[in-house]
């Protein structure tokens, strides 16, 4: 069996699903396995020197059970799982980085209708692969001092966000559109925060957010699309 580039599948599982550290350290274990019992997570557990590995392995169970990376065998005594199958996650994967690149075309389509010279926009832009992540951000940004320049709006949802973050009622600052997306301010600099939909191959939906610190491009983003 070829030895896998752990750290590779660790850092794949934590910027596309966003799992956390630990869960990443043990699926990246169980993937070449096709099945495996409690006890087996104890023992990975106990060798990549994760902290109560006993207790903490039902945790980790129920969690990659919740993001669907392993399922249980029905009618195992003892219980039996098995992690999905490694086509299945790149499918997965594949089918995000997708709706992803069509997030970042519409950022650099702004930057061309502007007439700006093209730059490279990754440059301090960050991801956040769930609303949890999402709520995080956006709060310490307002923590850090910006404010809120600009709010747009698909169904209100960004000013139901900002408002559950800062106990601020933005519904009225609002502009309605189809994106989702505030303008931060402090001092003279300009941060947009973009909210999309990402769909798995499952159809379920999750939002994600990009954070891009860029004054010129928050100006013409907001001008084109706002």
């Amino acid at each position: 069996m070829a030895q896998l580039n752990y750290d590779a599948v660790i850092s794949v599982l934590k910027n596309y699903k966003g799992i956390g550290d630990s869960e990443a350290k043990l699926f990246s274990r169980l993937i070449q396995r096709q099945r495996f019992t409690i006890d087996d997570v104890k023992k990975i557990l106990k060798d990549i020197k994760e902290k109560k590995a006993n207790s903490r392995a039902y945790q980790l169970i129920d969690s990659l059970k919740k993001n669907e990376l392993i399922d249980e065998i029905k009618k195992s005594n003892p219980k039996t799982y098995r992690p999905i199958h490694p086509r299945v996650l790149f499918n997965e994967l594949k089918k995000e980085q997708e709706q992803f690149e069509d997030a970042f075309g519409v950022i650099e389509q702004a930057y061309e209708t502007c007439g700006e010279a093209r730059e490279e926009s990754s440059n301090g832009t960050e991801t956040y692969q769930n609303e949890s992540m999402i709520l995080s951000k956006i709060q310490e940004l307002i923590s850090s001092g910006y404010c809120v320049k600009k709010v747009v709006c698909n169904n209100g949802y960004m000013s139901s966000l900002l408002s559950n973050v800062s106990n601020k009622d933005y519904s009225k600052e609002k502009k309605d559109g189809t994106t989702n997306c505030v303008i931060f301010e402090k001092k003279n600099l300009r941060a947009i925060f973009l909210v999309i939909d990402i769909t798995d191959l499952s159809g379920v939906s999750r939002k994600e957010g990009i954070f891009i610190p860029d004054s010129n491009f928050a100006d013409c983003f907001c001008e084109k699309r706002c």
